[in-house]
């Protein structure tokens, strides 16, 4: 493994993103956030394996602060209360776990953040569903090669031009730190 050419591609995936499309459907998701956040609804975020520790880092930056100290952000990881996960998924089925959460602590006007590099997650997909069937709106953090898999019912999809899922991944960090600092910057000054 070279490490020069490691960081030379990282550098140039974020540069394939760094663009005015790209921009375009960013500040689209950073201003559903925003409008949550400003109408006192929650943000909820979901994701597996590497993404759901992203969907988790994406709240602690919002519920605690990031780059600006603010009040306490509603921001919810699914899948994070062991309890409800493991007895949904024992007792039904795992592929509902997440949307059973946003059944829970979803209602309308709040957003679900939902984080996967292939699109296949099927319990990912059926959360955008119950949360676009309860009124609420959804962002996809993704990828390009992960659009035919994902489901109808998102309203944002963030899709990084990117194939590897590790590569993919490094790009949903500095996504979502530009979304946490594009929320910071907006809110009301205390």
């Amino acid at each position: 493994m070279n490490l020069k050419n490691y960081i030379n591609d990282s550098i140039s995936n974020l540069e394939a993103t760094n663009n005015e499309q790209f921009a375009a459907v960013f500040n689209s998701a950073a201003n559903l956030l925003l409008l949550a956040i400003e109408n006192g609804k929650s943000i909820l975020v979901c994701g597996n394996g590497g993404s759901h520790s992203d969907a988790q880092h994406f709240a602690g930056e919002l519920v605690n602060f990031f780059t600006k100290e603010h009040k306490a952000l509603r921001v919810i990881t699914l899948g994070t209360n062991s309890a409800v996960a493991s007895a949904w998924s024992n007792d039904h089925s795992f592929e509902e776990q997440f949307a059973r959460e946003v059944e829970a602590y979803g209602e309308s006007g709040s957003v679900l953040l939902g984080i996967t590099t292939s699109g296949k997650s099927k319990n990912v997909n059926q959360a955008f569903n119950k949360a676009h069937a309860i009124g609420m709106k959804t962002i996809a953090l993704t990828s390009e090669k992960a659009i035919q898999n994902l489901s109808n019912e998102i309203d944002v999809i963030i899709p990084v031009p990117v194939k590897e899922t590790h590569k993919i991944q490094e790009c949903h960090i500095v996504i979502y730190h530009a979304l946490c600092i594009f929320i910071e910057n907006s809110l009301p000054k205390e």
